[in-house]
């Protein structure tokens, strides 16, 4: 039986960055969330993407991008770390600047839905 479902590409004919980045971003969920059946629907909680986003996030297909990321290192240690660890930077130095960095935007993001 055929996948359903679209396949996105990054127009270059080159995926394996975004493959890296989007397992990078699964081991990180699966690590905080467990086998957890209900991490779906945390995940999808805390960032308010779709059902089948979250789905793809999770099989490693695509990665989590803009806010979508933003929100996820908000509420995930492991996210965070991945993403510190996958920028090369040191943990110590940037770790608590891109918390305050990560808060503020909650903040911003908080404050403009409150608007909407």
């Amino acid at each position: 039986m055929p996948k359903k479902g679209r396949i996105f590409r990054n127009g270059s004919g080159d995926n394996a960055p975004r493959l890296v980045y989007a397992r990078a971003i699964r081991d990180a969920l699966r690590s905080e969330l467990g086998p957890n059946p209900s991490a779906n629907k945390t995940v999808r909680q805390w960032t308010g993407a779709g059902e089948r986003t979250v789905k793809n996030w999770f099989d490693g297909t695509c990665g989590p991008r803009g806010e979508h990321l933003l929100l996820l290192a908000y509420h995930s240690d492991s996210v965070f770390e991945s993403i510190l660890s996958m920028t090369e930077r040191e943990h110590r130095a940037v770790g608590s600047k891109l918390r305050r960095h990560c808060e503020a935007m909650m903040k911003l993001l908080q404050s403009h839905r409150d608007v909407d």
